[in-house]
């Protein structure tokens, strides 16, 4: 790859959304089956999620405060093995074995992510509007330190948290965030804060980063995410945008609008490194637009382009989506709609064009390299 430009795939779901077409398989077949996909396509870097709820399904002690955390605490809970580790265990191992950077989210909030409160039966889940801002934090930081001291001989590159700029129009017009703190700016830049020390705490060389939504503008002037950048540069070494200038509607493939982002996200990063950590086109419903072809194009322009821009690197979303096989979000139909469409390959199983193409831009950057 070029000046070891970082190419690869963003997946921000659960695991039994990698190949749902394929009934009995196990996390540990997905995985390995999407490792061999990302080597096949010439990847070289991946940014999953390791899910806050599924390593801790239930929070049974709420009433911790950061300054309570201590390092035998951290100790114990990054060598649980009754916490749910293994499948991330498994990943973490299969992308060292096969030369796949990782470059994991660690801390992010959907509400679907967290665990619950005392346990997975309570119905309650572990929210900030819930536990409080200072119980939530505690818990955030022992858990984003547990995690990184696990990983971290492995693992150098982490992002913090999700698109927390857009936090408080993703709660009110997504549902996908629960509670009124993600409208509060003081909150939102406790946990940026929170969660860059317990990176650092465990591994001053490690990286991190924090991916800004560009595109999100339901109620204008509420945010700019240039504004964003400058207001949280302390807290990430490396700034990712996310841009979808197709989101809505996909008749023009615009992919070299993703490139004109990263140059502005140069102008005002500090001369931090930019990466793109989100951005991708859909290939359903057709009647907005989209489809397999569209796909192609925006592989061909938004890549390269970004790259040519000073991107230092660039995932696409995603690898693998549902395709029609798992039932998704419930809420706004119209963004939701395209939600399940967004990776290379059908509901069958077999490959769109948009595969063979992103190897062909892979293939042509490596060579330039």
């Amino acid at each position: 790859m070029k000046n070891a430009i970082r190419i690869g795939f963003s997946h921000m779901n659960f695991f039994n959304s990698l190949y749902p077409w394929e009934r009995g398989w196990t996390s540990r077949d997905r995985i390995d089956r999407a490792v061999s996909d990302m080597r096949e396509i010439g990847a070289n870097a991946w940014r999953p999620q390791i899910h806050w709820g599924v390593v801790e399904p239930a929070v049974v002690r709420p009433f911790l405060r950061i300054e309570d955390v201590t390092d035998q605490m951290v100790e114990d809970y990054a060598r649980d093995e009754g916490l749910g580790w293994s499948d991330y265990d498994y990943m973490v191992d299969a992308c060292a074995a096969a030369r796949i950077e990782l470059h994991p989210v660690v801390g992010a909030a959907y509400h679907f992510q967290v665990p619950f409160i005392d346990h997975v039966t309570s119905g309650l889940r572990f929210l900030p509007s819930t536990a409080g801002r200072d119980h939530y934090l505690g818990r955030l930081f022992l858990h984003a330190r547990g995690v990184v001291r696990r990983y971290r001989d492995r693992v150098g590159l982490w992002q913090i948290e999700n698109e927390l700029n857009a936090a408080g129009e993703t709660k009110t017009f997504v549902r996908w965030r629960h509670g009124r703190m993600w409208w509060n700016w003081s909150f939102l830049t406790a946990v940026m804060q929170t969660l860059h020390r317990a990176v650092k705490t465990e591994s001053q060389k490690a990286l991190v980063s924090h991916n800004f939504q560009c595109d999100y503008r339901r109620v204008p002037g509420i945010w700019d995410w240039r504004r964003d950048v400058r207001r949280w540069a302390q807290a990430v070494d490396i700034v990712g945008v996310d841009r979808y200038p197709d989101y809505m509607i996909g008749r023009f493939s615009r992919g070299r609008a993703v490139a004109r982002t990263v140059e502005a996200a140069k102008e005002v990063s500090g001369g931090k490194p930019v990466m793109i950590m989100e951005a991708g086109y859909p290939t359903a419903p057709s009647y907005r637009g989209f489809s397999e072809q569209g796909q192609v194009r925006y592989i061909e322009s938004a890549i390269e382009a970004s790259i040519d821009a000073g991107a230092e690197g660039f995932y696409y979303y995603n690898l693998v989506s549902p395709e029609g096989h798992l039932k998704w979000f419930q809420g706004n139909s119209f963004i939701e709609k395209i939600e399940p469409h967004w990776g290379l390959f059908r509901g069958d199983g077999s490959a769109k064009p948009g595969f063979e193409a992103f190897r062909a831009v892979c293939a042509r950057m490596s060579n330039d390299g």
